[in-house]
């Protein structure tokens, strides 16, 4: 059991470190190139995505939540719930996806 927590910490501290990174190298770029990457206030530059079962979900006018996670992390699978219980639940008729 404590070679699993032990595996799962260090896989959960791994995708912190490569989110960490990547947050890093797009702000970098940002500064870089700011003329042609989508800033605060901007519309969305995608209109609409299609689900795995082919519904179309429209995003203009919502906030996107997007989670990170992995399928072997403990923690990740328990936060789940909550993120549709605790969020999802409570603002979908607000605009949020």
């Amino acid at each position: 059991m404590r070679s699993l927590m032990k595996n799962c910490r260090r896989r959960t501290a791994s995708l912190l470190v490569c989110l960490v990174t990547a947050f890093l190298v797009v702000r970098g770029v940002r500064a870089a190139d700011a003329t042609t990457l989508t800033k605060v206030g901007d519309k969305c530059p995608v209109a609409a995505i299609r689900t795995t079962d082919g519904q179309n979900v429209a995003l203009k006018g919502k906030v996107v939540v997007l989670n990170f996670f992995a399928t072997w992390c403990g923690p990740c699978n328990s936060e789940m719930p909550h993120l549709e219980k605790d969020l999802w639940q409570p603002l979908k008729d607000q605009g949020v996806v």
